[in-house]
């Protein structure tokens, strides 16, 4: 509950062609590697998809592929220079129509790449796949299931030309499974019915007559069960709330609350498109702006304005004039905290890389001091810490100060500090520390002499000479 108003969690009913394309490609590829299904045309997918995929490839791509001869044999061919789309392997219906699109013109495509086409290397593979009588089955079964299921599906649930509401869908998607179901059982079904999944008649266009006109191949019943079997496991997952949850029985109140939910979120990535559209168009407007201007395009508002009456539209300009700047500085505000939580999980993180770095450092300093390389580890320090360090790996004390950055509550404090002595604990060498706070107090502490190397490499530590002596006297003398 949020608000006092009950949350309602609905699905886009065209995605899930994703996930048909996606597992039907996978199911088809364990088939092919079962029964060891020779292919001519390289690529990780099943043998049909890689096959769409090389097509896809001699008509679009320069650089292994033949656009402009395709682009003439279409125009020999009275063919559209748009018949076979772009492929992009589980977008959608695309698999499906481009598997119709090829299989109903592949005399003319044998045609094409046997005198025209100059790709050697593709024209040769998918000449071989052509040829394949398992691999050809496969592309008549995918054009077969977008003329049946994702091409009706696409229409029904995309276009939606009843204007039917969300959940008034349930029963067409019932329908679908139960009809997949039966082309399982009797996969003849999908050459002998000329009706759709959904119960509407097909078309019968030169791609569905092309799909139907060869008989039923000795594999085509194996393939038809494999896909239907692919299928019917991915609508059962992504269709679960509507089958068997609590969307499968839509009572009037439930029609009725989610009566303005679209039946896809095609229309929230038309707004994403348009917001990106317009914040080119001028980068410098706020974001506010934007969003104001995509909200007013997208839910008609100057419109329900205009409808309105002189006085109702006098009223809503003046609470339009007040509230903008309310909320223009809620927007700011909102704006400076997520700055600042920004900035927070910055320095956290420089703060982590630099305790990285710091833990890489201190163990090479643990191990040249256990190897007794002091000449190594003085190659580290920088010049101005030469003499102190080396005092400190011969043991004697030195007689030069040092300013020391520690971190104290979260911030960084600055001590002077003396060494005093050396301290050997539990077989560590350690110094005896004298340590006097800028803002006042001390205390005496026991530090490792790897710990006080490592700082004074990375810059934590910093030995005190004549001139900062002079200048730290004076900032002490100043601040009593």
């Amino acid at each position: 509950m949020l608000l006092n108003k009950e949350l309602v969690e609905l699905n886009c009913n065209v995605h899930p062609l994703d996930g048909l394309a996606s597992t039907t490609r996978k199911a088809l590829g364990i088939r092919d590697r079962a029964k060891n299904i020779p292919s001519n045309v390289y690529g990780k997918d099943c043998r049909a998809a890689n096959f769409i995929y090389c097509f896809s490839k001699l008509r679009y791509k320069a650089s292994s592929g033949d656009p402009a001869g395709f682009k003439l044999f279409l125009d020999r061919s009275g063919l559209r220079q748009g018949i076979l789309p772009r492929y992009v392997g589980n977008r959608l219906h695309v698999l499906f129509h481009s598997a119709g699109i090829i299989y109903s013109l592949k005399e003319s495509f044998t045609t094409y790449l046997k005198k025209y086409c100059t790709a050697t290397q593709i024209r040769l593979s998918l000449l071989g796949d052509l040829s394949n009588s398992d691999i050809m089955v496969q592309v008549q079964v995918l054009g077969l299931f977008g003329k049946v299921l994702t091409g009706p599906w696409m229409r029904l649930f995309y276009k939606n030309p009843e204007q039917k509401r969300h959940l008034e869908m349930v029963p067409y998607m019932k329908g679908c499974l139960n009809y997949l179901h039966e082309l399982s059982a009797d996969p003849s079904k999908l050459l002998e019915d000329s009706d759709d999944a959904f119960g509407v008649p097909i078309a019968a266009d030169n791609v569905y007559l092309a799909l139907k006109k060869d008989p039923a191949a000795e594999s085509f019943p194996d393939i038809v069960k494999c896909v239907c079997s692919a299928m019917l496991a991915t609508l059962r997952r992504q269709l679960a709330p509507y089958i068997d949850g609590r969307f499968s029985q839509p009572t009037p109140s439930m029609l009725s609350q989610t009566s303005s939910a679209p039946l896809n979120n095609i229309a929230a990535e038309r707004i994403l498109g348009m917001f990106d559209a317009l914040s080119r168009k001028a980068p410098n407007a706020t974001v506010g702006f934007v969003d104001s201007k995509v909200k007013a395009a997208m839910n008609g508002t100057l419109k329900y304005v205009m409808e309105k009456g002189q006085l109702v539209k006098q009223q809503m300009l003046q609470y339009a004039i007040k509230r903008a700047p309310v909320i223009s500085k809620e927007r700011k505000d909102r704006h400076k905290e997520n700055l600042s939580a920004a900035q927070e999980r910055q320095t956290l993180k420089a703060q982590q890389r630099d305790a990285t770095a710091r833990r890489k450092v201190e163990k090479d300093v643990k191990a040249l001091l256990i190897k007794e390389d002091h000449a190594g580890i003085l190659e580290k320090v920088d010049a101005g810490s030469h003499s102190f360090v080396s005092s400190l790996l011969s043991g004697t004390v030195p007689s030069s100060s040092f300013l020391h950055v520690w971190d104290v509550d979260g911030e960084d404090t600055t001590f002077r500090g003396t060494v005093c002595g050396f301290k050997v604990v539990r077989k560590i060498r350690s110094l005896l520390i004298d340590y006097a706070a800028e803002k006042g107090g001390g205390t005496r502490s026991t530090v490792t002499l790897s710990e006080i190397v490592t700082d004074t490499i990375m810059g934590d530590l910093v030995v005190i000479n004549a001139s900062m002596e002079d200048e730290y006297r004076e900032d002490m003398e100043l601040q009593r």
